[in-house]
């Protein structure tokens, strides 16, 4: 924390959170989970500004 001029500085961190809901066949919740997690480390699925805005947030940091 920096005083300037009778002012204090404050880091605060924004984080955004948004959400992409994809339907999958699987034999269990478990591989469905799995399916999802590889297709989405492979790029295969995006989450982009185009999905759904869900939350923002707010902390001092």
């Amino acid at each position: 924390m920096v005083e300037i001029n009778n002012m204090k500085e404050y880091k605060i961190e924004i984080t955004e959170t948004n959400i992409k809901v994809v339907t999958i066949e699987a034999k269990s919740e478990s591989d469905a989970m799995s399916i999802v997690k590889a297709a989405y480390e492979e790029g295969e699925i995006e989450i982009t500004e185009e999905n759904d805005y869900v939350d923002v947030n707010y902390h001092f940091v």
